[in-house]
């Protein structure tokens, strides 16, 4: 869009946002691409969003302005509190020996989702803006009920996730116990153990455990048939 003196100001913010939706969207998928070559992990829910609410956005409509801004709101809450719920599953000392040992690897994987977060609160801001606010009480939509408090979606984005792993933390526990009693006989020693990946039930399950200290780390797969 060209912008004149004429543009409207709301009008304005909607294609600059748009368009950073849209570069960081293309940025994003080409960072995932390099992840999975390089066998990291990276689950980014930034990369189909950005690119979908960047077009929906250049489009110039404030309903769909609205719509970008809860979800990026819900996509915001679900990704800060997975990384609450990370360090709070995961025993401090081998993040601690795991950031020692593949500190870039380690570091990445963090900041990356920090920089996802803090974007998608830069989105919401700037959609849920005071003139995008003011331009949808001119065209006699006013911003009250949950139209105008996409906020909410972040509290919601927060509390859905945690639910969900701590529901998956829960309903594996017992299969993460014998997992970890497996891996301390096939590599016994002044280790602590920790099943950091772990996918089945209690009487089947493929686990990876971690087997560390303050110096050494080793990663010990089990598996489980019936």
């Amino acid at each position: 869009m060209d912008e004149t003196p004429d543009t409207p100001h709301h009008v304005v913010i909607l294609d600059r946002a748009s368009r950073l939706l849209i570069g960081v969207g293309l940025a994003d998928s080409c960072v995932l691409a390099c992840c999975l070559v390089m066998g990291l992990n990276y689950p980014s829910p930034l990369n189909l969003f950005a690119l979908l609410g960047g077009l929906l956005v250049r489009r110039g409509n404030l309903n769909v302005s609205i719509a970008v801004a809860w979800y990026a709101a819900l996509l915001a809450g679900g990704v800060a509190s997975g990384l609450a719920l990370v360090g709070l599953w995961m025993p401090w000392g081998l993040t601690r020996v795991m950031f020692k040992l593949h500190w870039a690897r380690m570091g990445f994987q963090y900041l990356l989702p920090l920089c996802d977060a803090a974007f998608l609160v830069w989105v919401f801001g700037r959609l849920r803006s005071r003139t995008i606010r003011e331009a949808i009480a001119a065209g006699g939509q006013a911003p009250s009920g949950w139209r105008g408090r996409p906020a909410l979606g972040f509290a919601c984005g927060a509390l859905s996730w945690a639910a969900l792993v701590l529901m998956l933390i829960g309903g594996t526990f017992s299969g993460q116990q014998t997992a970890v009693a497996q891996a301390r006989k096939a590599l016994p020693g002044d280790y602590a153990y920790f099943a950091i990946q772990f996918s089945g039930g209690p009487e089947r399950f493929n686990a990876v455990v971690a087997a560390y200290n303050d110096h050494e780390l080793h990663w010990i797969p089990i598996r489980k048939e019936r």
